[in-house]
């Protein structure tokens, strides 16, 4: 019976073994599959370096322009070290993405569209450099070396909790060679790629004093609305109201509008641009021409309202929404109106559309 029980014993734990075995070896498996990845796709970078080298070689020459603004020429050099930098990044994260998890798919196929687009991204975005330069001279913005190198290395930043440690900073030697082998993998030299971190630290510049430059204040109207799909709806309601029905229970009962109705039709305080993004300019209009206090029947975008001014303000603090979105869009708005001026003169001499990109990887197995 010992024997037995013994025997017994043992054939269990290699059952246990056995499970444990199995289990890692498909961690390691899929580890192993996304270093083979990584390599793959680094390996494919360098490739595309040599290739695009020679396309630089035999192709545009780094003096002749690709586009010029405002008698800027945009070297071909240039051009292409962005390219090479956009596509390493993106190439980077691709390597990161662990196949095995729900989403990888998605991620790739993005990351994928995103390197066929950065011929045309890095054409763009020298023309935005060269016009933000221009201001940024007016303006007397500038980038020092120190914060250059400053952003090349910087320490990894960890979220410190009180269950966490301060992680321990990489030593300076440890982050020079990673810098070198990412220049090296890039096919871009030190002092171009330092020009391309300065230029981003300038736009970084720009859009932080043009999102400090707009507007806090504008006119503003606090409103309510009844939404129906006739003119005899929003009369009946507007009947309720006269009668004495409170404005919120009817709006509650009526209006097909979901963004408002269980808010009793409240819109709260608004700007110019927030109702005829939803409801229409006619409506918009008419809010605004409203004197505080009034009702009325209005029509816009084939829809019928009852509208409640409650009070208005030419001149009173934007909504933090209204506020935080102009911000943000600060230089995207200025650079669009920008290239969009006719003052503004801008020879594209490259179709980046057509020119592919080199650094384009094959998709993942």
């Amino acid at each position: 019976m010992a024997k037995a029980s013994k025997k017994k014993q043992n054939k269990e734990q290699t059952a246990q073994k056995t499970k444990k075995q199995i289990a890692f070896s498909r961690k390691e498996a899929r580890q192993n599959r996304i270093i083979l990845i990584s390599i793959g796709l680094l390996a494919v970078l360098v490739v595309a370096v040599l290739t695009f080298g020679l396309l630089r070689e035999f192709g545009l020459k780094p003096s002749e322009p690709v586009a010029i603004v405002e008698g800027t020429k945009i070297r071909s050099d240039d051009y292409d070290d962005l390219v090479a930098a956009l596509s390493y990044n993106l190439v980077l994260n691709l390597s990161m993405i662990d196949t095995s998890q729900e989403g990888s798919d998605f991620l790739t196929s993005y990351y994928q569209q995103q390197l066929e687009f950065v011929p045309q991204a890095a054409l763009e975005q020298l023309i935005e450099d060269v016009l933000i330069q221009e201001e940024a001279d007016k303006l007397g913005l500038t980038v020092s070396d120190e914060e250059v190198e400053q952003a090349i290395f910087a320490q990894p930043q960890t979220p410190v909790t009180d269950t966490a440690t301060i992680p321990t900073p990489i030593p300076q030697e440890e982050l020079d060679a990673r810098y070198r082998a990412s220049l090296q993998q890039m096919g871009v030299s030190d002092s171009s790629f330092r020009e391309i971190v300065r230029r981003d630290l300038l736009r970084s510049k720009l859009q932080e004093y043009l999102a400090s430059q707009v507007e806090t204040t504008g006119p503003i109207a606090d409103a309510r609305i009844i939404q129906t799909e006739t003119e005899q709806e929003a009369r009946d309601a507007l009947s309720r109201i006269d009668s004495g029905e409170d404005f919120a229970i009817v709006a509650q009962e009526v209006s097909t509008d979901t963004l408002t109705a269980e808010n009793g039709g409240d819109l709260g305080w608004v700007t110019i641009g927030q109702i005829s993004s939803r409801y229409g300019e006619d409506l918009e209009r008419s809010v605004f021409s409203m004197s505080p206090g009034d009702i009325r029947v209005l029509q816009s975008n084939d829809r019928w309202y009852v509208v409640e001014l409650i009070d208005l303000d030419e001149n009173g603090p934007l909504p933090e929404a209204v506020l935080s979105a102009r911000q943000a869009s600060a230089l995207s708005d200025w650079l669009e109106a920008r290239k969009a001026s006719p003052d503004v003169e801008i020879e594209r001499i490259l179709d980046a559309a057509s020119a592919g990109n080199p650094f384009l990887t094959p998709q993942l197995p």
